[in-house]
């Protein structure tokens, strides 16, 4: 079943940011624990809930769970994972 979601991939948490404050309307942000440059994930999920109050968040990372530990993540998380693929 498709839904009509449209993916909008970014390499850094500045961009996710940007991207989110341009007016669009977001029901789900997927994101990984760690990236690169100086945001991580929970950093761009608590920006992103000031801007879009009812956005959901989907974490995961590649990360063995313990890699991650000290990572504060809330209650959706998705771990170490070998594939994930939706079709429409």
């Amino acid at each position: 079943m498709c839904l009509n979601h449209f993916s909008r991939p970014k390499r850094l948490g500045k961009e996710a940011i940007k991207h989110l404050n341009d007016g669009q309307h977001f029901d789900l942000l997927f994101t990984d624990v760690v990236l690169p440059g100086s945001m991580n994930g929970v950093q761009i999920a608590e920006q992103a809930k000031q801007l879009h109050p009812n956005i959901e968040v989907l974490y995961t990372t590649g990360y063995a769970e313990n890699a991650v530990v000290h990572i504060v993540v809330p209650r959706w998380y998705l771990g170490k994972t070998k594939d994930l693929a939706v079709s429409c």
